[in-house]
């Protein structure tokens, strides 16, 4: 009976763990996103779609990791998993293809979101750019792994006649130098526009954190490329071991990133909330009982009065989210960057 499987061992057993735990958090943070949504009564949005498919790719890439882990022997030596080569061949390629499609479907998203929150004309023609850029990015690398082996099947199959691959280094060095420079095009694009927001400071730095998270993106983007620079392809299935790591973190951790700017109203909201709901209890507690008779001629300065009821009432209703709250930065906007517009 011919290997078909093989137990994982050392970074086998670790891209595993990894692609297990950011699994169920890639669904989560969509999942929180799409809550988040439903709870400011907002309609699901261009980026909303976008990430979901992105999401969707991001977790087919990670489950197909697991398989090529078990079933393509990722983590051992190639003599030891000689059997599963075949298995192995299918499984790049079909992360290879998955790999992009996830990253490109986030990309696309978090533009969007950028290009939804700043309306200026410059910046909406930067992202544009951008935008054909990644799409552009995404058929060509596409194209470029499904044409290194032609036939297609003689990837996995060397027995194919008339059959034969390119090769493989170069093509897919520079297809992850391109991939790393446009994830640092587009964490620094709204870069410039967040710093000439008129805000105060503890308002400001949140914000920046909060987009600034993108930055890993592109640290881990370049350590992949490091990875991808250091491939033996004679013992493939031992060396991958570090890009499976890392084409598994990029998806899931971008599909995180993006997620986080539209969590921040809601989560805004709770902390406001359970904090006012903590001060009544704190001012009920410590506060004397009123008597009867000041119930009765119904004091101003009692606890029991209508005017402190009205001044707890206006509390609730300034931490009422509207949908001004849709993003983050909706409401917020630069006089410098409306002079701007042109």
């Amino acid at each position: 009976m011919p290997l078909t499987s093989l137990r994982p061992v050392g970074g086998g057993i670790a891209l595993i763990v990894i692609a297990s735990i950011f699994i169920p958090l890639t669904v989560l943070t969509v999942a929180l996103r799409l809550w988040a949504r439903q709870k400011l009564r907002q309609k699901l949005e261009l980026n909303d779609y976008l990430i979901l498919i992105g999401a969707i790719f991001a977790v087919a890439n990670a489950v197909l990791t697991i398989v090529g882990v078990i079933y393509g022997g990722v983590g051992r030596h190639q003599q030891e998993a000689l059997a599963l080569y075949p298995t192995l061949a299918k499984v790049t390629l079909g992360l290879a293809l998955l790999w992009t499609l996830a990253n490109t479907f986030v990309k696309l998203s978090i533009i969007h979101l950028y290009m939804v929150i700043f309306k200026t004309r410059r910046f909406r023609y930067a992202s544009y750019a951008v935008t054909f850029l990644t799409i552009g990015y995404c058929v060509t690398n596409c194209v470029q792994n499904l044409l290194t082996c032609r036939p297609v099947a003689f990837n996995w199959d060397k027995t194919i006649p008339g059959g034969r691959c390119s090769t493989q280094r170069s093509p897919f060095l520079a297809s992850a130098i391109i991939n790393m420079s446009i994830d640092v095009i587009i964490f620094a694009l709204p870069m410039p526009m967040l710093w000439r927001l008129h805000l105060n400071q503890k308002k400001k730095i949140p914000l920046i954190i909060i987009f600034g998270l993108g930055f890993l993106i592109c640290i881990l983007s370049a350590i992949r490329t490091s990875s991808i620079a250091r491939l033996n392809y004679v013992d493939y299935s031992y060396s991958v071991l570090p890009d499976g790591i890392y084409s598994v973190l990029e998806p899931c951790c971008g599909t995180i990133n993006a997620c986080l700017p539209m969590l921040q109203p809601v989560v805004s909201k709770i902390v406001q909330t359970r904090f006012i709901s903590r001060l009544r209890g704190i001012s009920r507690s410590t506060a004397p009982a009123p008597s009867l008779a000041k119930v009765h001629n119904s004091n101003p300065g009692t606890i029991g009065s209508s005017g402190n009821k009205q001044r707890f009432i206006r509390i609730d209703e300034e931490i009422t989210i509207t949908h001004e709250d849709e993003y983050p930065l909706t409401n917020i906007s630069s006089t410098r960057e409306r002079r701007q517009e042109f």
